[in-house]
């Protein structure tokens, strides 16, 4: 068992959860606004003790210190949720974890408030997406980082879904699609870390949302693939061999019906999901 857990552990951090964050990392007018000034730069401090706070396992406080951070920059500061959110990709990319984890919540924030009801859903979506690749990003630069994914940022996804949930007038079918990725952020954060029990039910609840509202048509969002595709490697956790095969199987299908991937897209998870039908064809075997 302890090798087949190596072998979900490194499948993992190939990933199965949508690439969809801002590429554009230039500088804005937040790289200024969030420089340090001799100390007198308050916005700079709150940011810091954030990332202490995070460090030392203090959640509440650092959530309290992101919701006065949000009002300085919302009564101070001209800029927008994108913006935000690009600037968190900006603190991913030079390995400032936490600092990334705080403007994604802030930018989420922001999709609530400023766009039109399902843009402000999508954007709260993506914000997750992103945080999933902060959480993978933080996890191979050091495995000590587990307890922030753990007791942090997954209750941040959940966070994101309710945002969703409660947003007003959203189409209903955009709304459906945006919980199933946070779902899937969700089991995939849980995988990260190694608790493959918790990861069965946001996975199954992810998969029977988009079924009751879309049936067959599910498939035409490749969320659904991915969250196929997750509950093999959860079911390759339990040694259920047969079942996590079924389920890849399952996603290739998937995959090749999704609607919202290019067709580069498409070969890479087909592919990928390939290779890993192939593989856990092998450990049934064993």
């Amino acid at each position: 068992m302890r090798k087949r857990g190596v072998l979900i552990h490194m499948f993992l951090f190939a990933g199965f959860v949508e690439m969809r964050v801002l590429c554009d990392v230039t500088s804005t007018d937040l790289d200024e606004i969030f420089q340090p000034k001799s100390g007198s730069n308050e916005k700079s401090r709150l940011v810091q003790k954030y990332a202490d706070s995070v460090k030392r396992g203090k959640y509440n406080e650092a959530n309290l210190i992101k919701q006065q951070l949000s009002r300085l920059i919302e009564g101070q500061v001209k800029t927008t949720a994108n913006e935000i959110k690009t600037f968190a990709v900006k603190h991913r990319n030079a390995k400032k974890f936490n600092e990334s984890i705080l403007f994604c919540h802030i930018a989420s924030d922001f999709y609530a408030k400023q766009q039109s009801p399902d843009d402000a859903a999508r954007g709260v979506q993506d914000c997750g997406l992103e945080l999933s690749e902060t959480s993978k990003s933080m996890l191979e630069s050091d495995v000590t980082n587990k307890s922030i994914v753990g007791d942090h940022v997954i209750s941040l996804f959940a966070d994101m879904r309710h945002q969703i949930q409660t947003l007003p007038q959203v189409d209903d079918k955009i709304r459906c699609v945006c919980e199933a990725r946070c779902l899937s952020c969700i089991g995939v954060g849980l995988l990260l870390i190694g608790s493959y029990q918790l990861m069965e039910e946001p996975i199954r609840e992810g998969i029977s949302l988009l079924k009751r509202k879309f049936g067959d048509g599910a498939a035409k969002y490749q969320v659904y693939g991915h969250l196929l595709n997750n509950l093999g490697l959860y079911c390759e956790s339990t040694s259920r061999f047969e079942e996590a095969v079924k389920y890849s199987t399952e996603a290739i299908e998937a995959y090749r019906k999704s609607e919202d991937l290019t067709e580069e897209e498409r070969k890479r998870l087909m592919d990928k999901s390939q290779r890993n039908s192939w593989r856990l064809m092998t450990l049934q075997k064993l």
